[in-house]
C-alpha cells in the first residue's frame, strides 16, 4: 500500500551522519579468530486439550491463508467437507452457532487431528481459539448480517498479547511488561452519580458512562472521536457539566489494522460493523440475567427488546439514548462487548453463550461496554475469574478485550493458497515448534524457522528464546520492515542458532526512526553472552542485504557479545553505521568469543576509530 512504501522511501532517503567518521569496505576471510581481550567500553494448530483448540494466523497481511481458513470453517461447523470453494460456489454457511453449540459440535465429532510435528490431539468439545492479525480471538457467534453475508464474531482471548510486549503506553491506557493493555472507561467523571445531572458543554445528557463518549472506544480502542475528558465546570446541586475532547485515529495504534482503511495490513474489508447485526440492535441482558428489572445503557443501539429504562430517583437513564452520538459505536469495525453479549456466569451466559473459561481474564477485571443500570459513573465489568460481575468507576482501570464480526464470505473470497511465508510482513509473529514435540529442546531437536513470522517470534519473545536451541530451514526476507534486534534490551540472554546455510535478507534497523529500549545493541541480535562453560553461537548463515543504524555496539549479526562464537556466517551487504563507535561487519563488540570461517563485505561507518570487520577492539 501507498503509506508503506512512502515509510520505506523515506528510510532509505535518510541522509548520511556529517560527522568525523571512518569508513572501511572490509573484504575479510578469517578462518579462526581467537578470543582477544577488549578495551572497556509452534505447528500450524497448537491445542490445549481441556479447554481450547487453537488455529495459527489466518491472514498473511494481504490475504487469507486458506489451509488455516477451511480448518476454521470445519472447526465451527463440524462439516469436516467445508472449504474456502464451497462458501465461494455456494455463497453461504446457513447456520447459528452460539459457543456453545459450537463447542457440542466439537464434542460430537471426537476427531483426531495430526499436527506439522506428528503429534496428535482429539478435541473433547473445547472451544477455538485463532490467530487473527497478530491476536489471539476466541469463536463466539455465527449468524448472518442484515444483508445476508456469514459472520463469526471474535472476542479477544486475553487483555495480553505477545504482539503487545514493549508497546508504548498513552494517557490513561497502559501496556505492561508482559504486553497486558488495561485503561480506563472514561477519562473524566462527572462529581454527580446521577444521570440527569451530567449534560456536555452543549446541553446534551452525556453521562461518563455512555460508551459512545467514552476514552476506551475512541482513544484505547482507536475508533476516533468525541470522548468526555474532564469535569470542566464548578458544580452546585443541580448539574455537573463535561468537557469533550476530539480524538484523531492514530497509525501507530495497536488496533489501527482493525479500525483504519488506509494502514498496512488493514482488515476493515473483512470486518461487519455491529449497525449491520441484527440482534445488536434490539438486545438486552434482563431476559438472560434476572438479577436486573432494567435495560443497561449502551448494550443495544435500537430499542432493547426486554426491559425498561431505570426511572427511580437517580434519574432516567435512558435520557442518553436523547443524545445523537449515543449509537456512534455500532459504526465501528471494533468494539467492547456487552453483558448481554457475554453474559457473568455460567447460568446467564449470554446471547453467545459464553462459559467461565472464555470470560476469565486472570490479570484483571475486564471492561464491557454496559453501563450501570442506576449510577452514571460507573460501568460493568467481569471478574478476572470468569464467574460473575462487577461494576467499575469509569475512571478506574480494567483489562481490554474488543470483539469484531469477521465476514466469512469476504475473507474466503480474499483467500490465497499458497503456504510460503519466507517474507516477513512487518506484523506477525508465531511461537516456533520442536523438530519433536516428545522430546526436550537441544541442538539435536531444535525449535523449527520455517517461516519469517516464527524468527519474528525471537525478536518480540527475547527472554523466552534464551537457552534454546534453533534451526533455519528456509530462506527469510525481513522485507525492510522496522527490525527490533532480538535482545535490544541488553538483558544476559544466551541464544544458540543454527542458520542451516540459509540467508536472512533485507534486514532493516534505524533508531532515528524507531522507538526500541535502546540505541545501542543493534544487530540482527542486539545482545548476546554465554558462558566460559557454554558459549553461545550463530552459525552456518548469511546476512544478504539491508542497513542497520543506532548509536553504539552495533554489528550485522550481533551488537554486543560475550563467550559467543559465530561460524561460517557472512555478511554480504548489510551497511553497518553507529554514531557513536564500536562498529563491526560481523559484531560491533566481542568479549572472550571466537569469528571462524566468516566474511563481511559491506561498508561500516563511524565517528570513532574503533571500527573493524568483526569487533571492535584488537588490543
Amino acid at each position: 500500500m501507498q503509506i508503506k512504501n512512502d515509510l520505506r522511501n523515506k528510510r532509505f532517503d535518510t541522509k548520511k551522519i556529517n560527522l568525523i567518521s571512518v569508513v572501511l569496505l572490509c573484504v575479510c576471510l578469517i578462518f579462526v579468530f581467537f578470543p582477544i581481550s577488549q578495551k572497556a567500553a509452534d505447528s500450524t494448530y497448537t491445542t490445549d486439550t481441556t479447554s481450547y483448540v487453537m488455529i495459527d494466523e489466518i491472514w498473511n497481511g494481504e490475504t487469507f491463508i486458506e489451509s488455516r481458513l477451511n480448518t476454521l470453517l470445519q472447526y465451527v461447523t463440524g462439516n469436516d467437507n467445508l472449504t474456502v470453494n464451497n462458501i465461494k460456489t455456494n455463497g453461504s454457511i446457513n447456520q447459528t452457532l452460539n459457543s456453545e453449540d459450537i463447542r457440542t459440535k466439537m464434542k460430537q465429532k471426537g476427531r483426531t487431528y495430526v499436527f506439522d510435528d506428528g503429534s496428535t490431539s482429539v478435541t473433547l468439545g473445547q472451544d477455538i481459539q485463532v490467530t487473527f492479525g497478530g491476536l489471539t480471538w476466541q469463536v463466539m457467534y455465527l449468524t448472518k448480517d442484515k444483508s445476508g453475508e456469514d459472520i463469526l464474531t471474535l472476542w479477544l482471548s486475553s487483555n495480553q498479547q505477545d504482539e503487545w510486549i514493549g508497546k508504548t503506553s498513552g494517557t490513561s491506557y497502559t501496556f505492561n511488561n508482559n504486553g497486558a493493555l488495561t485503561s480506563t472507561w472514561s477519562a473524566g467523571r462527572g462529581i454527580y452519580n446521577y444521570y440527569y445531572e451530567v449534560t456536555d458543554t452543549e446541553g446534551n445528557i452525556t453521562p461518563s458512562n455512555m460508551y459512545s463518549t467514552s476514552y476506551i472506544r475512541t482513544v484505547t480502542l482507536n475508533n476516533g472521536g468525541q470522548y468526555i475528558s474532564s469535569q470542566s465546570s464548578a458544580y452546585d446541586n443541580s448539574s455537573s457539566i463535561m468537557s469533550l475532547s476530539t480524538a484523531n485515529q492514530d497509525s501507530n495504534s495497536v488496533f489501527a489494522m482493525f479500525t483504519m482503511e488506509d494502514v498496512y495490513g488493514s482488515v476493515t474489508d473483512y470486518l461487519v460493523k455491529p449497525i449491520e447485526v441484527a440482534y445488536q440492535e434490539t438486545e438486552s441482558a434482563v431476559g438472560d440475567t434476572s438479577y436486573w428489572g432494567n435495560v443497561a445503557p449502551n448494550d443495544a443501539y435500537g430499542t432493547p427488546n426486554e426491559g425498561t429504562w431505570n426511572t427511580n430517583n437517580y434519574g432516567d437513564s435512558s435520557a442518553m439514548a436523547t443524545n445523537d452520538s449515543y449509537v456512534d459505536w455500532a459504526n465501528d469495525y471494533l468494539w467492547l462487548p456487552s453483558m448481554a453479549e457475554t453474559g457473568w456466569c455460567d447460568e446467564h451466559n449470554g446471547i453467545w453463550r459464553t462459559h467461565t473459561n472464555q470470560r476469565r481474564n486472570d490479570s484483571s477485571y475486564t471492561w464491557l461496554r454496559s453501563g450501570d443500570v442506576n449510577i452514571g459513573n460507573n460501568a460493568y465489568d467481569l471478574v478476572p475469574e470468569g464467574n460473575n460481575y462487577f461494576y467499575g468507576v469509569v475512571d478506574t482501570s480494567r483489562a481490554v478485550r474488543p470483539a469484531i464480526h469477521l465476514n466469512l464470505n469476504e475473507a474466503a473470497r480474499n483467500s490465497s493458497s499458497l503456504t510460503e511465508e519466507t517474507v516477513w510482513n512487518g506484523l506477525f509473529s508465531e511461537q516456533p515448534s520442536l523438530q519433536d514435540s516428545s522430546q526436550a529442546n537441544s541442538e539435536s531437536n531444535p525449535y523449527i524457522i520455517d517461516t519469517a513470522s516464527k524468527f519474528a517470534y525471537l525478536s518480540k519473545n527475547s527472554g523466552w528464546a534464551s537457552n534454546k536451541y534453533f534451526l533455519q530451514t528456509v530462506e527469510i526476507n525481513l522485507n525492510s520492515e522496522p527490525w527490533t534486534p532480538i535482545n535490544n534490551a541488553g538483558y544476559s540472554y544466551t541464544y544458540y542458532y543454527d542458520g542451516g546455510n540459509h540467508s536472512i535478507s533485507n534486514l532493516y534497523v534505524n533508531t532515528a526512526e524507531q522507538e526500541l529500549t535502546s540505541n545501542n545493541y543493534i544487530g540482527l541480535f542486539g545482545y548476546v553472552y554465554g558462558s566460559s562453560s557454554s558459549h553461545a553461537y550463530i552459525k552456518n548463515l548469511n546476512i544478504d542485504s539491508g542497513s542497520i543504524a543506532g548509536s553504539r555496539y552495533i554489528g550485522a549479526f550481533v551488537g554486543y557479545a560475550g563467550y559467543l562464537d559465530v561460524i561460517n556466517c557472512s555478511n554480504s551487504g548489510v551497511d553497518v553505521n553507529a554514531t557513536s563507535g564500536d562498529a563491526g561487519g560481523i559484531i560491533g563488540y566481542n568479549i572472550l568469543g571466537k569469528i571462524i570461517n566468516c566474511s563481511n563485505a559491506a561498508s561500516i561507518t563511524s565517528v570513532t576509530l574503533n571500527v573493524r570487520c568483526f569487533c571492535v577492539s584488537f588490543g
